[in-house]
Parts: C-alpha cells; sequence; structure tokens
C-alpha cells in the first residue's frame, strides 16, 4: 500500500514533445478545401473559413473537420486555435458537417499531449520532469479540446457508445487528480456532469457500480489524500451529480475504514453518515490521517437536504454522534494534526445545524472547512 501523503497529486501527464500539426491536403475540388489549400489558413483567425462554410451549398467535408480538430490540438498560435474551435462548435452545432468526433479522437489527443492511462499505478514523477511537464504542458490548447468536448457533450453532436461514456467518465476522473489541469476543473467536472446525465434512469441504476468502479481504478490504491481531492472536486451540479458525490463520498469513506459497502444497494442517508461516524469512533486501527479524510469526505457525504420530524430526528442523532468523536479526539491528546481534525469536526456541526435553515451557507462552511486540508 503506498503511503499516505496529505499533499500528494497523481499525474496523468508526463513529459512529451508535441506533435506539429500537419499541412492541409487537398482531396477534392470541394471549395472550402480549395480555400485552405490556396495558402490562405493564416485568415482563419478573422473567421474567413466560418464565413465560407456558412455560405456554402454542400456540408464541410471531413477531411477539413479533421484538419481544424487538429489545429485547436497543436497549433502553438492562440489565434489560430481559436478560431479553429470556434469554427467546429459552428459547423457541428449549426450541422454544417456530417462528421462528429468519437472517442479515439480525444483519446488520442490526450496521449499526444502526454497522458498515460496504461496503468492504475505509475512510478513517482521526478521534480526535474515535473517542472519539464509543466513547462512543456500546452494548457490553452488543451482547455479548447477540454471545451469542444463539452460542447459536444452538451450538444450530443458525438458518436460515443455507452462504453464510451464510461471510459471517458474514467479519464476525466483522472484529470482532476493532474496538477496540470487545476485551472480548468471547473469544465472538468461539467464535462462529468454531462457524462452522469447521458445516461437514462435505467442505465444510470445499472451503471453506477461500473462508474465506481471508474473512479477506484482511475487513482493509485491507498492514496487516500488523492481520492479526497477528487472527490471534493468532482461535480455536483444536477441532482443526479449531487446524489452520487454523496454516494461516491461515503463509498470512499467506507473504503478508509475498511467496511466495504454494495454501491447498488447502498443509499447514503444521515442515518448511514452518522453510522460511519460512531465506527470511527470504537475503531482502535485507524491513525489520526484517515480520520481526516473521513472527516473531510463527511461535508460532501451529506445527502440532500429535505424537512419532516423524522429528519430532524436523525439530524440531531448525527450531530450527538459528532460530538461524542470530537470528545474522544480530545481525550486522545494534542497535536497540529488531531486539532485540524476537531476543528472540521465543530465546523460539521455547525455546518449540519445550519443547512437546516440557510441552504446558501453550505457552500460557503464547506469552503472554509477545506482551506487547510488542500
Amino acid at each position: 500500500m503506498q503511503e499516505f501523503r496529505i499533499n500528494s497529486d497523481e499525474f496523468v501527464f508526463y513529459p512529451r514533445e508535441l506533435i506539429s500539426p500537419a499541412e492541409f491536403v487537398q482531396q477534392t475540388s470541394h471549395p472550402i478545401e480549395a480555400f485552405l489549400s490556396s495558402g490562405s489558413v493564416q485568415k482563419l483567425s478573422h473567421g474567413a473559413l466560418r464565413v465560407l462554410i456558412k455560405t456554402s451549398n454542400s456540408p464541410c467535408p471531413d477531411n477539413v473537420m479533421l484538419w481544424l480538430y487538429q489545429k485547436l490540438c497543436f497549433d502553438p498560435e492562440r489565434a489560430l486555435v481559436e478560431s479553429a474551435f470556434n469554427t467546429l462548435k459552428s459547423c457541428v452545432t449549426e450541422k454544417f458537417t456530417t462528421w462528429r468526433p468519437n472517442f479515439n479522437d480525444f483519446y488520442q489527443t490526450f496521449q499526444s499531449f502526454g497522458a498515460d492511462f496504461s496503468s492504475v499505478t505509475k512510478p513517482p514523477i521526478s521534480e526535474e520532469d515535473r517542472t519539464t511537464t509543466i513547462e512543456l504542458f500546452p494548457i490553452f490548447n488543451f482547455k479548447r479540446v477540454v471545451y469542444f468536448l463539452l460542447h459536444c457533450l452538451k450538444n450530443k453532436a458525438h458518436n460515443f457508445s455507452e462504453t464510451d461514456i464510461l471510459r471517458l467518465i474514467k479519464i476525466m476522473y483522472q484529470f482532476l487528480g493532474d496538477p496540470h489541469v487545476h485551472s480548468i476543473v471547473t469544465e472538468i467536472s461539467m464535462c462529468l456532469d454531462e457524462l452522469y446525465n447521458h445516461f437514462s434512469d435505467l442505465q444510470w441504476a445499472f451503471n453506477i457500480s461500473k462508474i465506481i468502479t471508474s473512479f477506484r481504478e482511475a487513482i493509485p490504491s491507498g492514496n487516500h489524500a488523492v481520492y479526497v481531492k477528487i472527490i471534493v472536486k468532482s461535480p455536483q451540479i444536477s441532482p443526479r451529480a449531487a446524489h452520487f458525490k454523496s454516494l461516491l463520498a461515503q463509498y470512499m469513506i467506507h473504503k478508509i475504514i475498511e467496511k466495504p459497502i454494495d454501491v447498488e444497494k447502498y443509499n447514503p442517508t444521515l442515518s448511514s453518515l452518522r453510522e460511519i461516524i460512531e465506527s470511527i469512533q470504537s475503531s482502535k486501527e485507524l491513525d489520526i490521517m484517515r480520520i481526516h479524510s473521513c472527516v473531510v469526505l463527511m461535508f460532501v457525504a451529506l445527502p440532500p437536504i429535505s424537512s419532516s420530524e423524522t429528519v430532524e430526528l436523525e439530524y440531531n442523532k448525527l450531530t450527538r454522534a459528532i460530538t461524542e468523536l470530537n470528545a474522544t479526539l480530545k481525550e486522545s491528546g494534542y497535536n497540529e494534526q488531531i486539532t485540524k481534525v476537531k476543528d472540521n469536526l465543530v465546523l460539521l456541526y455547525s455546518t449540519i445545524s445550519l443547512i437546516q435553515t440557510s441552504h446558501s451557507r453550505k457552500g460557503l462552511l464547506l469552503q472554509r472547512s477545506l482551506e487547510n486540508f488542500f
């Protein structure tokens, strides 16, 4: 089992020299191809190609779309990348083309950027490689590729199978843990939300355990710090995403305390969260670092809020369990890590008390609670 490190990162992208985008090769006499083969590529930045595509009487050829996609991925000139991005968006949204990106288009692009999906556990990256990778990483191109993927998902302009959707979910989880992409976490989370909602209700119920497996396989076994970071960063935009995030957090807590659950039958509730806290309190095996991970995950493990006498009773039982765990930790002595856990327990108690009357405070309190952890 890997050593648990509070500030660890899981690198997906490794040092790699990027390929150069290929020159356009004309295949037919289509006017758009003639335009590109005439040395007018720089006009891309002025939207000339987009205008020509819109005014053309026939769909934009597939080879032109693939060439634009290559420009999007690998061209070093930001103006050309931005223009290629806008042209691709217009074409797939307004149906100026029959071309649709498939899974391999995106997968091979991420590999070209240096992504290594070959192994769940990879060797540690050296400081030299870390610096080199970050310097070489084409963050502007990567962002536009993720934006384009998000656009295709939102507009259902793709050729993804159900298996492809599950594979993309796993890839997005891996990206959430990589320090190269911190600036685009929101967009990656939005992609995940769209991927979740691709499934019908029946398909979703059937695939939940597969998605949990994808999450588990995406991160090295035993590296709880990365698990926690990724769960906290994962989306809760739609009701389905919010429910899944709660389920994922409780699943991970059970994994840390070594009490596995059947995700197909498990339903995250206030009572199940209380039982987790009671298990932590009674355990003699958990170290303070693992308890800290569990406490942080409890903020996102809180199930959707509702109001009834039964729920009020469960809230009271939950806050009592938190108080008892806090008292147990007080008896174990004082050090910096125990103090952090106790502070987060107090904040969790306050959050649970407040969300019954003010939902808007929950996000703020959650953010504050995580500042000293990440």
